[in-house]
């Protein structure tokens, strides 16, 4: 998996998510703010309910426009970061040599290696 994808994704979906889910419980889920319950769909549907022309203001509609689009950017870097694989390169000509060696003091151990 790919870690940036879902670190970002995660945060971006999750933040937003406890963010409706607050708005949610502080209504008591009454009207329309029960579909905020639902990740990502919830938040267009309750928008498509409150920003019908008589209900809500152009500053809240965009809010909750630029809320949408966050949770949803989220939630898809948080499926593609958890879907794709990442490739990674390793190394595997290096060698490294530990013995035991004899010095002018005592013995101990000596390492040599090839990178």
């Amino acid at each position: 998996m790919r870690r940036g994808p879902v670190i970002a994704g995660s945060l971006m979906f999750g933040l937003t998510y406890g963010l409706q889910l607050l708005v949610a419980s502080a209504n008591d889920f009454e009207n329309t703010s029960d579909w905020l319950v639902v990740p990502v769909l919830g938040s267009w549907v309750f928008m498509s309910e409150e920003c019908d022309g008589s209900r809500g203001s152009d500053d809240a509609c965009t809010f909750l426009v630029l809320h949408g689009l966050t949770q949803t950017a989220g939630a898809a870097l948080l499926i593609y970061g958890l879907a794709s694989k990442s490739k990674r390169y390793v190394r595997d000509d290096a060698r490294v040599r530990l013995a035991p060696a004899r010095f002018a003091s005592g013995y101990g151990f000596s390492a040599s290696g090839r990178f």
